[in-house]
């Protein structure tokens, strides 16, 4: 039963249940079943799952959802706003209209959401094209995954943890390639848009080097090879 189950090997199934999850709840923030408000420009969705919480029936008790789950904050926002609910506890921007959540659930997981993905960069001109907040967004999920990787280590949650995420709502953005609103050629095609998952084997390699394979492919959704915030010796540099 440790190597095959249901005749399939147990590495598939743990990656098929956490995928199914993924999928699912992807599907409710793109039918705004979540508690996101505001989805002017786009929509990115993350999740942080170990293998541990696959086939585990462990649960983490109010207090321990409330000490961690505030210390996770929203992507791209310092939060300020929380509470418990039925998923678990959340972390939440904007009170009257949220626009950026984390969600940890009670058995470990870690969902996070923000919206303004994009932004117009000709705000006053009809139809204007949309330009990505590529290094925002990597920033972001760099400390995203710093403090996910922190509440792990503060419950004795084991690696290897998987990263998944989608793009919603962001069809036509485009990445900004250069200091003068330079647009990629080719833009995000679909929504969802779901980016490849990345395992995430240890919590010791530096977030920069863990999250290159993740950024490259964030800026391929674009029609770009690689993310241009990475230097020829692989340093990522925040753009001006």
């Amino acid at each position: 039963m440790d190597e095959q189950l249901l005749g399939l090997p147990r590495g598939e199934i743990i990656f098929q249940r956490i995928k199914d999850f993924h999928v699912q709840r992807v599907s409710a923030v793109e039918k705004a079943n979540v508690p996101l408000q505001r989805r002017e420009g786009g929509i990115i969705v993350l999740h942080l799952i170990p293998e541990s919480c696959v086939f585990s029936r462990s649960s983490f008790d109010g207090s321990t959802l409330k000490e961690h789950g505030t210390r996770i904050r929203p992507l791209g926002d310092s939060g300020g706003y929380t509470r418990f609910n039925v998923d678990g506890f959340m972390n939440y921007s904007g009170y009257q209209e949220v626009h950026a959540y984390s969600q940890l659930f009670r058995d470990g997981r870690l969902e996070n959401v923000m919206s303004d993905v994009g932004y117009p960069v000709n705000p006053h001109a009809e139809n204007s094209p949309y330009a990505i907040r590529h290094g925002l967004i990597e920033r972001a999920v760099f400390e995203s995954i710093t403090q996910y990787r922190q509440f792990c280590q503060a419950v004795d949650a084991e690696p290897p943890v998987w990263l998944f995420s989608a793009l919603v709502e962001c069809t036509g953005y485009r990445m900004a390639t250069g200091r003068f609103r330079d647009l990629s050629e080719q833009a995000v095609d679909r929504s969802p848009a779901f980016l490849p998952e990345l395992l995430l084997e240890d919590f010791e390699t530096p977030i920069e080097q863990q999250l290159r394979p993740w950024c490259d492919t964030f800026w391929q959704a674009s029609g770009l090879e690689r993310s241009f915030n990475y230097d020829e010796e692989g340093n990522w540099h925040e753009p001006r």
